[in-house]
């Protein structure tokens, strides 16, 4: 879908034009809406909005997330608009008759419908071709590649040691695991079973209201966001 609207005409809508505009006096500025899908197990590696210029355009476009999906292009009016999102990027000066493109590669990342807005910094009116011009609509072009999963596990956390910071704690420090994509968080284990996590930013764990005069035995293992987890850590026993 698109469309664009016209402060000097609040409650017109252009739904149906063959051309959208921007301008920066009066405001006119552009709407575009896509719905990808259909990537089945493919990811999208970048992104690119390919819009057709049917005027010269000086001072070049901006181009801006709309959050809002709820518009439709046989109904918007500069009164109902959405509100034009963080800019995505800026399209430098171009001739007529000209394909202008942009990497949204930040903003398309997966399978949804994606709206767009389309302003210009300039006060010169420009135009660009609508999808109601079949031969040069706006269009999106997607590079995919197949989807890899994870299933490399973190390697093994080392330096485990325990100090008795009380009759009723032991502290826990460990020196950091690596992994290929990133360390979710690290699985602390108390006489061989699981007590406790922490981020993989935390290299520490307290383990609190313990008993006094029991010997206790700890280890780590690290884990990543797909789930595999790391060989444990070194053992180590304190009483």
């Amino acid at each position: 879908a698109d469309s664009y609207v016209n402060s000097s005409n609040p409650s017109s809508n252009y739904g149906s034009s063959s051309i959208l505009r921007a301008d920066g006096s009066p405001d006119l500025h552009s709407f575009l809406q896509f719905n990808v899908n259909n990537l089945g197990e493919k990811l999208i590696s970048k992104a690119q909005l390919f819009v057709f210029a049917s005027s010269r355009t000086n001072k070049g476009l901006n181009i801006w997330s709309v959050n809002d999906n709820g518009w439709q292009e046989d109904m918007i009016t500069y009164q109902n608009a959405p509100a034009l999102g963080d800019l995505l990027g800026f399209v430098s000066s171009g001739n007529t008759g000209v394909w202008l493109s942009l990497d949204v590669t930040s903003f398309i990342t997966g399978e949804g419908v994606y709206s767009m807005g389309i302003s210009t910094p300039g006060t010169t009116a420009i135009s660009l071709r609508s999808r109601e011009y079949d031969l040069y609509s706006p269009y999106l072009l997607l590079d995919l590649q197949s989807y890899v999963p994870d299933t490399e596990a973190p390697s093994t956390p080392t330096e485990l040691t325990a100090t008795l910071a009380s009759p009723t704690q032991i502290d826990l420090n460990w020196s950091a695991a690596t992994d290929n994509t990133e360390v979710t968080g690290y699985t602390i284990y108390r006489d061989g079973a699981p007590i406790s996590s922490v981020s993989g930013s935390e290299l520490s764990f307290s383990d609190l209201d313990l008993s006094p005069s029991f010997t206790y035995t700890y280890s780590i293992s690290a884990f990543d966001a797909q789930g595999n987890f790391s060989a444990l850590s070194n053992e180590i026993m304190i009483r």
